[in-house]
Formats: C-alpha cells, sequence, structure tokens
C-alpha cells in the first residue's frame, strides 16, 4: 500500500513543471518589445559598426521586417544569401562572423519611467543567441562571450537560453537607440543567431527576474534524477522490472528538463555539451516508455519485434547525437519530431488501447 501511495504522489510531481511554466505567462507584459522593431543584417563585423547611430542604409544590408505578432527568430540558416546548412551534413564550418543591428525608440516618459524606478537597473532579456557574440547598446559594450583559438574556431560555445544581461537606465536616450550583435559561429548551424521566436525585451531587471526564474523547475528535476535513481538502484536485485524501467525513464527525463534549464550555465559554460546531453535525454524518453508500459502486458512476438526496432532506431539517434556536429543533432532532432508522432500513436493506439479493448473483451467473453 505505501508503494502504491509513493508511486502516485511520485506521479504528481511529474505534472508540476508544465503548471509552474505556465504560471510566469501572464505576471507581466514586455516593456519594450525589440521584435517590434526591424533587424539589420550584415555578413562582416567592422569596429566601425559599433558607433553607427542610425539604422543601415546600405544597399548589402538584409532587413528583417518586424513581428506582427511579437514572434520572430533571425537563425542564419533561415537567410538563404549566408546559410550553408545541407541536412544530415556532419561536415563542420570555419565560424564566420555576422551583425544584427535593431534600432528602437525610447519615449522620453518611459525613459523617466526607467530611471524613477527603484531599483533602476535595466535587464535585456534574450530568448537566445548563439554561438559566439558580443552585444553594444548605443555603442556601450554589455557583454561579450568570443572564445577563439589561434585559427579562428570556437573554443567555447556560448549558445544561450533566457539571457539576462543589466545595465543602467543612463545608457538609453530619448529617441533612436540601437542594440548591436557581433555575431560569430558556423553558418551550417541553427544556433547561430537569434534563434528562438521570442522574447526579445527591455525591462525592469527585477520584472525580468521574476519572469525567467526557473528555481523551481530545477529543483524538481534534480529531484526526479535522484528519485530515479534512487528507485532504480534499490530494484536493481528484485524482480520488478516496471520500478527499474520506471526509475531510469524518470532520471532521463530530469536530465533532459535541467539541460534546459539556463541556470546551468553558470557552472558550464560549454552550451554545446549541454545541448548532446539534452537530445540523447530527449531520444531515450520514448522507448523508455515503450519498455515501461511493455512490461505490464503479455509477451506477443509481434510487438516485441517492433520494439525492439524502435529501441535500434532511438538508441542509433542518440548514438549519432552525441558524437556529431549539434548541426547534425538539430537535424535529427527535426527527424525525431516526425517519427516521435508514429511512435505515440503506436503507444497510445496499439500498446494502450488495443490491448486494453482486447483484455475487455476476454473479461467479458469469460463472464458470458
Amino acid at each position: 500500500m505505501k508503494g502504491h501511495l509513493f508511486f502516485i504522489i511520485y506521479l504528481c510531481f511529474i505534472c508540476l513543471p508544465t503548471l509552474s511554466s505556465q504560471s510566469h505567462t501572464n505576471k507581466t507584459a514586455e516593456i519594450i518589445d525589440l521584435n517590434l522593431f526591424p533587424v539589420f543584417i550584415h555578413n562582416d563585423f567592422k569596429s566601425e559598426y559599433i558607433t553607427m547611430y542610425d539604422s543601415p542604409i546600405a544597399h548589402d544590408w538584409l532587413c528583417i521586417s518586424p513581428s506582427l505578432d511579437g514572434n520572430r527568430s533571425v537563425r542564419i540558416i533561415d537567410i538563404p544569401e549566408y546559410s550553408k546548412h545541407h541536412f544530415l551534413s556532419i561536415i563542420t564550418q570555419k565560424p564566420e562572423e555576422f551583425t544584427y543591428i535593431i534600432p528602437f525608440i525610447v519615449s522620453s516618459n518611459q525613459l523617466a519611467d526607467f530611471s524613477t524606478s527603484i531599483p533602476s537597473m535595466l535587464g535585456l532579456h534574450l530568448a537566445s543567441i548563439g554561438d559566439n557574440w558580443e552585444i553594444y547598446l548605443n555603442g556601450t559594450l554589455l557583454r561579450r562571450e568570443i572564445h577563439l583559438d589561434t585559427s579562428g574556431f570556437i573554443t567555447t560555445h556560448c549558445n544561450y537560453r533566457d539571457l539576462l544581461i543589466s545595465f543602467p537606465p543612463s545608457l538609453l536616450r530619448t529617441g533612436s537607440n540601437y542594440l548591436l550583435f557581433h555575431i560569430i559561429g558556423d553558418p551550417a548551424n541553427p544556433m547561430v543567431g537569434l534563434n528562438s521566436s521570442s522574447p526579445y525585451r527591455i525591462a525592469n531587471l527585477d520584472l525580468l527576474r521574476l519572469t525567467t526564474k526557473t528555481t523551481f523547475e530545477t529543483t524538481l528535476s534534480i529531484i526526479y534524477i535522484f528519485m530515479g535513481l534512487y528507485i532504480f538502484l534499490i530494484n536493481l536485485s528484485k524482480t520488478f522490472t516496471f520500478m527499474r524501467t520506471f526509475g531510469l525513464f524518470s532520471l532521463i527525463l530530469g536530465i533532459y528538463f535541467l539541460c534546459r534549464s539556463s541556470i546551468l550555465y553558470q557552472w558550464i559554460s560549454n552550451s554545446e555539451l549541454l545541448f548532446k546531453i539534452e537530445i540523447s535525454s530527449l531520444f531515450l524518453i520514448l522507448p523508455t516508455t515503450i519498455f515501461f508500459l511493455s512490461g505490464f502486458l503479455p509477451p506477443e512476438k509481434v510487438r516485441q519485434r517492433i520494439n525492439i526496432g524502435l529501441y535500434i532506431l532511438y538508441g542509433l539517434f542518440t548514438l549519432l547525437g552525441l558524437i556529431f556536429p549539434p548541426a547534425f543533432g538539430h537535424d535529427l532532432v527535426n527527424l525525431w519530431g516526425i517519427i516521435s508522432i508514429f511512435t505515440s500513436l503506436y503507444i497510445l493506439g496499439y500498446i494502450l488501447l488495443w490491448h486494453f479493448f482486447i483484455t475487455l473483451q476476454k473479461e467479458l467473453n469469460r463472464a458470458s
């Protein structure tokens, strides 16, 4: 009885991250939404761009229009003139330099509100940015993450999610302002550029810290990991295969959620390692689910053959994701997204519903 109660309580914990992630969605609105302004892009970088106080007007600057709905990703692979991405290519290109400039307007009332707020520090919140980069606001360096060797190749990858950079309101001015992003990365890598759709915004620092805080989700991820490891280890010498599998599932799920947390960048600066662990754990979630659910069903040759095929397929995805570059890993994730639809239908339709109705029919026949 205690074991069943523990199992039910633990399942409730698994549902919490979805609820907690939705708790922040409507707490505040963006003060300055950068997606509502155009982005100017050039496939090089010059120091003179830093002091460019007006929007680029040269014909060789690419202009990305403002977003009507507030969602806009600006990845290099989505720009045909600059992209060198080839599907499932394992070749790593030498990093190239790109310049993004976002001109935006600050009204006198906004600037007054920023300056009189307590505390008065502001924050720049970027949904994601990569691979190496530096950011300037009106010519002032906000943060620099450029790590190159003597050959020009990146030594530490900095593809960060939910990046929050603080700065004083004195860096802003009434009227025209501009943000400059010096981007360095493999033009075949989907993570080079501003690679998530939203948010990209400027607001009060405390407000942004509240909306980007991931302490609760990170804590739950760690709980998943340790509880999964505990359940797995204490059942190693027992015949409860489903408990070992459930422990393994919890461990994998916890690792996946933890790798998606921006708090990890404080301890692990190289994002490429985190990305490989993240996608590898993602690829293992569905086969672990299949193995867990199949443990409750009687042996069946057709199902066992399908399961083995799926184990091999997802195992191959995991291995390739660990070995090959992130660009290849992103293509694997896209393939996984398609295959996982059919796998989920197999789990829901065949493993769960089909066997439920077969069992129900047998019980009804036995009762009659």
